[in-house]
Parts: C-alpha cells; structure tokens; sequence
C-alpha cells in the first residue's frame, strides 16, 4: 500500500453521537462594547431590527453570535494547543485552527477520506470548521445571537424568561454613552526624563484625546445558547473545555476588554460560568493517546 492510500484511512467513527441544545441567560457583569459604526468620535452599539407584534420593525442592541464564535474558536484553538504541549504550528495551520483558514488553490487538495480522519482527530476542528487544501469545511457548532431582556424582544424569547422583571425596560434604556481618553505622556513633567535625546512638552490642547462609546449597561439580561449536530463524546468534552477556558477569563466578549468591559456571567442548561478551566478526563486521553496522529493531520493544513 502507497503512503498516499494509507493517509486517506478512515478510522470507525464513534458509535455515540449526540446533538446538543444548551440555552439560558447571560448576564453583563461589566458594560459590553460592541461596536457598529461611529458617529462623530462616539462608537455606536451593534442593533438589529426585531419586528415587533404589530409589524413595526425595532432596532435593539444584540451581541453577534458570529463575534461570540470567533472568541469560542480561539478559546476552544487554545485548548487544543495546550493539550499539544504548545507547539509550534505552520502560519497555514495557525490560521486555520484560529480564525478559520482561507481557501486557497493547492496541488494537493484534501480528500473526503482525509477530512474524515481530522475531523475524528482534531475536535476543535470539526466544532468550528476550518478552510484549507483547496476545502471548506463546515463546524458542527452553531452559536446564537445574545438578544437582550425587554420590552422590544419580550415576543421572539423563549417561555423560560415568561415574567422576568427585565421585560418591563425599555432597549434605549439599556444604553449608556461613555466618554474616554488616552493622556499622552510626552507632555507629562514627571516622565520626562524616560525619552531619549529629550522631548518638547505637548501643547495642553493636543496631549489628550478624548473618544466615546455608546455601551450596554452593566445588569443586562441576554438571551442565549449554542448548538452542537452529532456530536461524539470527545467533540463535546471539547467544547466544554473551551467554554471552560473562556470562563477563565471571565467570559469576556466586545471590545475594550483590556479597560475591564464586556464581562459576562453565563448560566446555560447544560453549562454554567462557575466551571472554570477544567479539562473533562476524556478530552484529555484523546490527546495523550492520539498526539502524534494529530500533529500530522495538522500538517496537511499547511
């Protein structure tokens, strides 16, 4: 048997496979930036249109499911490297396990067989999908939008959330614009002495810069939950450990997460922010078992 015939080998797939519906409510711990646009220096907030009972279309703030994703997919690309033993990857391959990839031509194109065996392999992979050698490959994880609790949305949440007092608010109440500001410290007399060859203090009208951002308030209430078709168990101890490891860090989604917004406390059916940076024995024994199969699946990416 030819190394080509070998490589496209299909190991059984795993004989337990199930879907996955995790749903609950998520919590704003710290104001969340997200934004969608500016107008004059203030960073607007992401709205959709919700079309309300009447017909008449409302525009409410909503976290993108597609912006939740991409921070579960470096979460769960993490997870994975960790358990490698932080490896060194090719850039083709780091692409694909962190954002996804790019569908490029290539004189070597993945076949059925060889997704199969990755897909069975690399769980991170086969939860997010991954683009390379000439392939797309769809995930089996599909994240929702976070809508918020109000009076705007009370119609479209699920019966779960039927009475909460959130229902009662208004979507314009849920925003609050903030102002902020970076001091350029050329102009600061105490730090002088830190900048080479000297410095000409800045004039006090250009040595600050000042911006805003339209944010949703700290205490909001969302309505969210992800989705997982077929999954083996290995593919869900995955996706608990990058969940895990997003608990970690507080569970953060948006921008200005280094000036301590866009914290979360998530309470799903099937999951909860409290478990933090566990690795569910399972996960782990696939790795260890399985390492060096996985470090060269990984090299067909590049």
């Amino acid at each position: 048997m030819s190394l080509i015939e070998e490589r496209v080998e299909v190991p059984a797939r795993k004989p337990t496979l199930s879907d996955i519906r995790w749903e609950g409510m998520v919590t704003a711990v710290s104001p969340i930036s997200h934004g969608d646009g500016t107008l004059g220096t203030t960073t607007l907030f992401r709205r959709g249109k919700v079309v309300q009972p009447g017909g008449v279309p409302e525009r409410v703030p909503l976290v993108s499911g597609n912006g939740v994703r991409g921070v579960l997919r470096r979460m769960s690309s993490d997870t994975t490297r960790v358990l490698l033993g932080n490896p060194m990857w090719e850039m083709p391959t780091f692409q694909a396990m962190t954002s996804g990839g790019s569908l490029t031509k290539t004189s070597s194109p993945l076949k059925s067989g060889d997704i199969q065996r990755i897909r069975d392999l690399v769980p991170h992979l086969s939860l997010f999908g991954f683009a390379a050698g000439g392939r797309i490959v769809s995930g089996r994880t599909r994240v929702a939008e976070m809508i918020p609790v109000c009076v705007e949305t009370a119609h479209i949440l699920p019966p779960a959330l039927a009475g909460h007092p959130h229902l009662e608010v208004s979507a314009e109440d849920l925003l609050e614009n903030r102002e902020f500001s970076r001091l350029d410290e050329t102009g600061g007399s105490t730090r002088m002495g830190q900048i080479s060859g000297g410095a000409v203090a800045a004039d006090d009208s250009t040595n600050q810069m000042r911006f805003g951002a339209q944010l949703v308030a700290a205490g909001t209430v969302f309505s969210w939950g992800l989705d997982g078709d077929a999954l083996t168990p290995v593919e869900r101890a995955h996706l608990v450990a990058a969940l895990n490891l997003w608990a970690e860090h507080g569970c953060v989604v948006g921008g200005r997460s280094a000036a301590g917004l866009g914290r979360l406390q998530v309470e799903l059916d099937g999951w909860s922010s409290s478990s933090r940076g566990e690795v569910p024995a399972l996960l782990a024994e696939h790795y260890t078992s399985h390492s060096d199969e996985i470090s060269e699946v990984l090299g067909w990416l590049s």
